[in-house]
Order: C-alpha cells, then structure tokens, then sequence
C-alpha cells in the first residue's frame, strides 16, 4: 500500500495521500468505523476515496446462494 501511496505522491507531489487499514470482518461496529476511520482523515477535504473490501465463497457455482453472489 505504502508503495503505491509513494509512487502517486511523487509523480503528484501537490496531491495528499493517506492510507488507513481497517479489517471489516474483525470491526463491525459503526462506532469503529467512527474512532477507525473517519477520526484519521477528518482533517483533510476527500475528493476521491477508494475503498477496498470484500470476501469469496469458492465452491460450484451452483452451490453458491444468490446472497453470496
């Protein structure tokens, strides 16, 4: 994550740069979110945030229920 944060700010220099880690399946309380996230970047004015979580199911497809699809 640091590299590609260190690659944007030296080809953008004017542009800020911040990366917050936050485990979505260990943190489920909105609260957490509050003092995890939102409390680290509430000093700087967002124009694009890029949020990357998610989770698989593997498996046939078949056997896969329409909620985890």
């Amino acid at each position: 994550m640091t590299e590609k944060l260190s690659a944007i700010s030296s080809k953008y220099p004017k542009i800020k740069t911040r990366s917050v880690v936050f485990d979505f399946e260990k943190r489920t309380v909105i609260e957490d979110y509050k003092t995890e996230i939102a409390d680290k970047i509430k000093d700087i004015d967002i124009a694009i945030l890029f949020l990357n979580a998610g989770y698989a199911r593997s498996g046939p497809f078949s056997m896969i229920s329409r909620m985890d699809v």
